[in-house]
């Protein structure tokens, strides 16, 4: 009987700490610059702990970002020149290598250069809020 006026409370409160735990997200959606679709490059979400999360952008646009702590992040779009030589500039995370391992393959007839100012989690000015289980957001940059 003592066993289970001590294993209720410890069992809720467990299942209390679960619940309330921020989690993870799984967040995709679609990338586009001025109205058309940026067919290849990353998208890299960055959270409070600064760890870069990063998902590869499909030819039609698309992008998968698994495993993104839930709460506000911050977002960079990197699309660098297919087949190109990267930018030596800082990326406020270092990203840009990581970005083009993950770069799809595209046509270079498709690809246009993206403002610098994507790059960086710090400067892009994209954020959204992620809530755990499936997120969609679009990403249109100006």
């Amino acid at each position: 009987m003592r066993r289970l006026t001590l294993a209720v409370p410890f069992g809720f409160l467990l299942g209390w700490l679960l619940w309330c735990s921020p989690g993870q997200g799984h967040v995709h959606g679609q990338v586009k610059y001025q109205g058309k679709v940026v067919s290849q490059g990353s998208v890299v979400m960055v959270g409070d702990n600064r760890k870069p999360i990063v998902g590869r952008i499909e030819t039609d646009g698309t992008y998968s970002v698994p495993g993104v702590p839930a709460g506000v992040v911050r977002i960079a779009v990197l699309s660098p020149r297919p087949g190109g030589a990267l930018n030596s500039g800082p990326t406020g995370l270092g990203l840009r290598k990581d970005a083009t391992r993950m770069t799809a393959k595209a046509e270079r007839s498709r690809w246009f250069p993206l403002p610098e100012k994507y790059e960086d989690p710090d400067t892009s000015g994209l954020t959204t809020e992620i809530h755990r289980g499936d997120n969609t957001f679009d990403i249109e940059l100006r």
